[in-house]
């Protein structure tokens, strides 16, 4: 029987990688055209792929949670002779599958070779013969850029060129230098992964102002009398007047869908960087924040977090607002980086003492595609009153 390969589906402009979340079918299963078979997440959503082709899955070709460029191999089929692929398809490669020695044997044909289109990157025939020349593979020629939309065997000789210089950059470092390699762990992979995303999508801008800590220390002291059950925290009491404050400033509590559409949630879902050991970063979620009460928000928090620490990466397309505390780390000022979809990243520096006041720097990155400069200001204002607000209860 023939065996089809499906490869990653261009699934919009600018899209270059995905990285696999979950297979839904295990190899020797049938699957059905339309039928969803793995998820992806991509810069705008998590997405179920279906299947283009009817058949039996033979195997995956990746692992759940690898990052794989559009046009990569991710499953080889098996299906009926008389299956028919569209011809508009442009996520099935058939394999030539040799013919059963009882078949009678085909007068050979001379067929044309035709260019093989990776999502919007045409690749001729003679760039992929030079390809084959120069030892690349079919996914790695499908990585090379070429800002013509077609890939050219100049293309394919300049990206080989810069690979051999690099490789000798590194052969006399290490004539020089000792040192030892290791692969970057999964959380790190799959942080690249978002951060390359946005930076192809996110305009980002950034502001920032001083707050009184000293409000946020006197207001953590008041609810730990009042709610001696839980485990109150400067902290916590800072990112429940963020919660507080996105109630009124919708655009926080907003994605942007591709390039004009903008999906507002009705309440809040919270990202809150927790570092683990050897420098990891994972995001723990707190989902509903603004809706919560104070203590369902401090133990939302402290489910969440502990989560995180355990290696769950929480991170989802409806989360809208990323929060990053560097209060243990006497780090005053810093310039967050905007992982979309979400539109806006608050850093909230160490406190420290000036003129006898106690005071703690916020500055938010925000995406500017959606949100202007004065909306970003008001929030962050937003958030300095409610400070004062509940110190005052």
């Amino acid at each position: 029987m023939p065996v089809q390969e499906i490869t990653i589906p261009q699934m919009g402009e600018g899209l270059h990688e995905v990285r696999i979340i979950q297979f839904l079918k295990q190899p020797g299963e049938p699957i059905e055209r339309d039928e969803p078979i793995y998820e992806i997440e991509t810069d705008k959503a998590n997405i179920e792929v279906e299947s283009s082709i009817t058949g039996t899955l033979q195997e995956w070709l990746a692992n759940e949670g690898d990052i794989l460029p559009v046009g990569a191999g991710v499953a080889r089929v098996e299906t009926d002779a008389a299956e028919t692929v569209p011809a508009a398809a442009s996520d099935v490669r058939t394999e030539a599958v040799p013919a059963k020695e009882s078949a009678p044997a085909k007068p050979a044909r001379s067929v044309a070779p035709r260019p093989l289109q990776s999502g919007n990157l045409i690749i001729p025939p003679r760039t992929r013969a030079r390809a084959r020349m120069l030892g690349l593979s079919t996914e790695e020629l499908r990585s090379i850029p070429s800002a013509s939309g077609k890939l050219m065997p100049e293309d394919v000789e300049r990206y080989v060129a810069n690979r051999e210089a690099e490789e000798e950059v590194e052969a006399e470092s290490e004539k020089v230098s000792s040192f030892t390699k290791h692969p970057l762990s999964e959380q790190q992979k799959i942080l690249n992964f978002r951060l390359r995303q946005s930076a192809r999508l996110v305009i980002p801008c950034t502001c920032g102002r001083p707050v009184e800590w000293s409000l946020v220390h006197q207001a953590a002291e008041q609810l730990s009398e009042q709610h001696p059950d839980i485990e109150v925290t400067q902290f916590k009491v800072f990112a429940y007047c963020v919660a507080r404050a996105a109630k009124a400033h919708r655009k926080f509590r907003s994605t942007l869908q591709g390039a004009d559409t903008v999906r507002e949630y009705e309440h809040l879902n919270m990202g809150i960087a927790v570092q683990r050991s050897e420098d990891e970063l994972v995001t723990a979620v707190v989902h509903d924040a603004d809706a919560l009460d104070f203590p369902s928000f401090v133990g939302a928090c402290q489910e969440q977090i502990q989560k995180a620490r355990d290696g769950e990466d929480q991170v989802a397309s409806d989360v809208q607002l990323h929060l990053s505390y560097m209060g243990r780390h006497e780090i005053h000022e810093g310039f967050p980086l905007l992982v979309a979809p979400a539109v806006g990243t608050l850093f909230i520096g160490a406190p420290y003492e000036r003129d006898g006041r106690l005071l703690a720097n916020l500055t938010l990155t925000f995406d500017h595609r959606l949100i202007n400069g004065m909306g970003a200001s008001n929030f962050v204002n937003e958030i300095a009153r409610e400070i004062t607000v509940i110190s005052e209860q």
